[in-house]
């Protein structure tokens, strides 16, 4: 999928990020990792946080800043227990501003939509969401009611292509920019892609 993304014949607006960084990563495997997507173009590179002390992640963020694009952070918030408050989730923005990390993905539980909105609201790094939810109805109320920068959907967890379509719509009409989430196999990938592509605006494209 990279090399036909890399395509000179191939025409897109999107960007692509590599997605890795697992949570478990040393800081100095996050520089390795560096430095292998670095020779592939990618746009950005995420990484993840939450397991280990948040002096271990503040060293891992720090490496992970060191890429030549944009680099995003998730706190994997859905997936791990307890998940950051409020106020651990704005500490941790300020060290990602400082850093100039350009977005903090799930950086409280996907049901907590209010707080999601107060995090936004009183941050200026971009907060991105929406891996967690499927279907038109909950995507409605976490657009309407989280009001986070980026809304993130993947054809495979939210309904399919066309509710992907829609979903798209809802939040560009809502001025919200969008990533297609993308995790599995490669039908997985090459499924997302082509949404991507049937998509007349869209921001970033997930690459693990």
């Amino acid at each position: 999928l990279y090399e036909f993304l890399n395509s000179e014949n191939l025409d897109h607006a999107f960007k692509y990020y590599a997605s890795g960084g697992s949570v478990i990563m040393s800081s100095e495997e996050i520089i390795d990792e560096i430095g292998i997507i670095s020779a592939q173009n990618f746009d950005g590179y995420k990484i993840r946080i939450g397991l280990k002390s948040w002096d271990e992640d503040m060293e891992r963020v720090d490496a992970a800043s060191r890429y030549n694009g944009y680099v995003m952070v998730d706190g994997i918030c859905g997936t791990r227990n307890p998940p950051y408050n409020l106020q651990e989730a704005l500490s941790v923005s300020e060290y990602l501003i400082e850093k100039e990390i350009y977005w903090f993905e799930e950086p409280l539980h996907p049901d907590n939509y209010a707080e999601m909105k107060i995090l936004q609201e009183n941050s200026s790094i971009n907060i991105a969401a929406g891996e967690a939810y499927s279907g038109i109805g909950e995507f409605q109320n976490f657009i309407n009611f989280a009001k986070t920068n980026y809304v993130q959907f993947d054809a495979c967890h939210s309904g399919g292509i066309s509710s992907c379509r829609e979903i798209n719509k809802l939040s560009k009409d809502r001025h919200k920019r969008t990533a297609i989430h993308v995790w599995g196999s490669a039908i997985a990938k090459l499924t997302n892609y082509h949404l991507a592509l049937s998509l007349d605006q869209l921001d970033f494209f997930e690459i693990p």
